[in-house]
């Protein structure tokens, strides 16, 4: 028979269920107490994934939706919860999103796409940029979460942007100009030319670099001013000259500011070879001087003629009956010589006034060529070699007009050679397109090139060499070149000089075929 407890072992048994009522009382308070926590962290991250501007969202194997963070496309939360998440994406991605989801079950990886959805009821597209993310439970992937972010806005404005570029490209294509953008530090950002040989020096060269390493030095001044004008929000124009190809060419500069936010940050440069409108302008001057010089010649020929005449009928007469003798006899020859250099000096400003009429003959160029210079061998000893291409077209011009253009020509170059040398001409055909360079009439051209290795000239020269009366000789009227120039011009041609100091000389000429 089980004996009965104590009064103190009876006390200490209640004392011990008391401490563990209270020890559930305790562990019953700290699980309310931290299921509130929890209730108020899941409210919070709630209220956090709803202000978040992207769909998360948390899917099945299939693409159950098991979790959402807000409304998508119009769906509440509750109605997308079970729902499939391919009933939202446009079907065509569907295998894409699909995919996406299996590759990263399989392969416990994310994985990064973009695909479209629609928004309810208008069927409107939006695109998304999806980012998928493995669940893990037990060391096993038991969902995905995706992470949505709409970038239909930013894919709307890279679509306007590159519409804008094509826009942008398609009118600088079109663009005869050459433009150039430059930071607010003066180096080259950007270019663009239709014809790459008009360029300095090529674009991977100077993008990136200032224009004081790339410009001639003489052009540093004007840029300076145009940054400076450009930074006062002002534009800035000027022309220059610089040598590509071995040719000087002309350019015109208008440099305007570029800004944003009322700030300076750098300019662009719309820049325009001139080169033919300065060639045009310098030779409409050059024929107006031209014309003018030859009526004023037409003018006065006669009148020097009579008085040429006179002091050649008083010489002769002193010579003859005045039987002078010495000083007087010396004097007098001296002043026949001197009657007889005027002589040729008016046979040239008469060439040069009557260059306006030629008379025309049609003429084989080949043969032509070889006889003029034949003769002008016999008389001056001077070298040549004459290439001419198969097939030369004729040519109708005037027979003693254009042996004096051949004759002035190798005059020029024997003297630029005076230790002697040999001149090459180069004969053959050539068509020109319009608006061709030299300002000619479309069509077939016969060219005529005289090439030497004389001492040549400078530019500053060549720039007036077919100015009526200009020469850098002691010697010589000035009118060889002058006179040259217009009998080609009024044959309807172009005579062009390309020439160097050291370098040679090269002259060529178009004359129109027929």
């Amino acid at each position: 028979m089980k004996k009965a407890a104590s009064k103190k072992e009876l006390l200490e048994e209640i004392n011990e269920q008391r401490r563990k009522i209270e020890v559930l009382e305790d562990a019953d308070h700290e699980r309310r107490r931290i299921q509130k926590l929890y209730q108020a962290l899941e409210t919070r991250w709630k209220l956090l994934l709803c202000d978040l501007p992207n769909i998360i969202m948390t899917v099945s194997s299939d693409g159950t939706i098991l979790a959402v963070n807000r409304i998508v496309n119009n769906i509440s939360v509750g109605d997308a919860v079970g729902a499939s998440m391919y009933e939202i994406v446009q079907p065509v991605h569907h295998s894409e999103l699909q995919n996406a989801i299996h590759a990263t079950f399989a392969g416990s990886k994310s994985h990064t796409c973009t695909i479209a959805g629609t928004s309810g009821n208008n069927d409107t597209i939006i695109w998304y940029e999806m980012k998928t993310t493995p669940v893990w439970r037990d060391n096993q992937v038991i969902a995905v979460t995706l992470n949505l972010l709409d970038i239909t806005d930013k894919i709307g404005a890279k679509e306007a942007l590159t519409e804008t570029e094509a826009n942008l490209h398609a009118i600088l294509s079109s663009m005869v100009d050459m433009v150039f953008a430059f930071d607010k530090n003066g180096k080259f950002t950007f270019c663009h030319t239709a014809d790459m040989l008009q360029l300095y020096v090529a674009p991977e060269e100077f993008i990136g670099r200032s224009f004081c390493d790339i410009m001639p030095e003489y052009m540093h001044e004007s840029m300076r001013t145009a940054f400076a004008r450009n930074r006062d929000g002002r534009t800035f124009a000027f022309e220059y000259e610089l040598e590509i190809g071995g040719e000087m060419k002309n350019f015109y500069a208008k440099l305007s500011p570029i800004r944003i936010n009322n700030r300076f940050c750098g300019s662009v440069a719309v820049v325009r070879e001139i080169s033919d409108i300065k060639r045009v302008a310098a030779e409409r001057a050059r024929n107006e001087r031209i014309e003018s010089m030859g009526i004023f010649i037409t003018g006065v020929i006669a009148d020097l003629k009579k008085l040429f005449a006179g002091i050649l009928s008083y010489s002769s007469y002193a010579l003859e009956h005045g039987n002078p003798n010495g000083m007087v006899r010396e004097c007098l020859e001296k002043s026949m010589q001197a009657y007889d250099r005027a002589t040729a000096y008016i046979r040239e400003l008469i060439s040069f006034s009557n260059t306006h009429i030629p008379s025309k003959k049609t003429i084989d160029p080949e043969k032509f060529i070889h006889e003029t210079m034949a003769q002008l061998a016999r008389e001056t000893g001077i070298g040549y070699t004459i290439t001419v291409a198969p097939g030369l077209s004729p040519l109708a011009v005037d027979i003693h007009q254009m042996q004096k253009v051949i004759e002035n020509i190798t005059k020029n170059s024997r003297e630029a050679m005076p230790e002697g040398g040999t001149i090459e001409i180069r004969v053959g055909n050539h068509t020109l397109d319009r608006g061709n360079h030299y300002g000619l009439e479309p069509g077939s051209y016969v060219v005529l090139a005289f090439i030497d290795k004389g001492t040549g000239m400078s530019r500053k020269n060549i720039d007036k060499v077919f100015d009526p009366f200009f020469t850098t000789k002691n010697t010589g009227s000035g009118l060889g070149l002058s006179l040259c120039y217009a009998i080609i011009r009024n044959h309807n041609g172009h005579i062009g000089i390309i020439s160097g100091p050291d370098t040679g000389t090269k002259v060529t000429i178009y004359l129109p075929a027929g």
